[in-house]
């Protein structure tokens, strides 16, 4: 088990502007972090930090007069995004890839999958959310290649 170096959390309201606090947050958060990060794993990591922060305020309870927790972990191997919410009726799963392309939204979840090297929801006792790793294989480098959500 790889040990945590850097680790920080805030709390947002479940309001669409929060979302863009949300991406600027985990930018600075990222870009201050020792050995520094490649830009791509920042990208990739404000991208899917928006799409989650986005389905907790539009999807959730949290987006109804409360509040959702933004969680970013690193280590020398992997950036670990959790994002909390207060809960919604179903657990969100990704949707068919058989949509409408004029459909505006419906795509968050999809983006995630091929940004992250792993995703999947969470569920606790009082909370929901989901939760997303990119892996790092060397510094300057990530699994799969290099392969980042933004070619």
């Amino acid at each position: 088990m790889t040990a945590v170096l850097d680790r920080a959390c805030t709390w947002l309201p479940g309001a669409e502007s929060s979302i863009r606090t949300a991406r600027g947050w985990a930018a600075a958060t990222l870009a201050a972090v020792t050995p520094p990060l490649p830009a791509p794993v920042i990208d990739d990591a404000v991208l899917i930090i928006s799409e989650l922060a986005t389905n907790a305020v539009r999807h959730t309870r949290s987006g109804r007069g409360g509040t959702y927790a933004l969680t970013l972990e690193t280590d020398p191997d992997h950036v670990r995004i959790w994002v909390m919410d207060e809960g919604a009726a179903a657990i969100p799963f990704p949707r068919c890839a058989d949509r409408d392309h004029d459909e505006e939204g419906g795509r968050g979840l999809a983006i995630i999958q091929a940004c992250a090297d792993e995703s999947g929801p969470v569920v606790t006792a009082t909370a929901t959310g989901y939760t997303a790793a990119i892996h790092l294989t060397t510094p300057g480098t990530r699994s799969g290649g290099g392969r980042s959500c933004r070619r």
